[in-house]
């Protein structure tokens, strides 16, 4: 990232998180397209941390698109599963180029209305996700 012009610092707060600044072009770089990292803001990886999402979760994420939290979630929830649902079909298509860039598999992507009770899903969950609006929005 040096090499990009990135300035990159830890973010004290998470071991896994840094601060990054002059991030014009980030998509350009080697490491990022091949999934080895992705950029977040650190709010909606503490809401993750937050959580307490062990290896094994199954979580929902009820308002998942872009898509941040769902791959902290899923990193967390390693030999678990992670539900992403959006209910724009458009951010769900952005999501889903993240899912594939870095691998997650552990993530299935559906649309659903989060406003709709899922009678379907009820008790599968050991962690559900709600962050609206985003706290990476401000």
């Amino acid at each position: 990232m040096e090499q990009a012009g990135i300035g990159i610092r830890e973010s004290g707060l998470l071991p896994c998180a840094w601060h990054l600044e002059k991030t014009e072009g980030m998509r350009n770089i080697p490491a990022f397209e091949a999934g080895l990292f992705t950029v977040q803001d650190i709010g909606s990886m503490l809401a993750v941390e937050a959580a307490g999402i062990g290896p094994d979760a199954f979580v929902i994420d009820v308002c998942a698109a872009p898509g941040g939290k769902t791959m902290f979630a899923a990193q967390k929830a390693y030999r678990g599963q992670v539900l992403a649902r959006d209910s724009s079909e458009r951010r769900l298509a952005l999501l889903e180029e993240t899912r594939s860039r870095l691998g997650a598999e552990n993530v299935m992507l559906e649309q659903w209305d989060g406003t709709v009770f899922d009678e379907t899903k009820r008790g599968w969950a050991d962690v559900v996700l709600v962050d609206a609006p985003c706290s990476g929005l401000g």
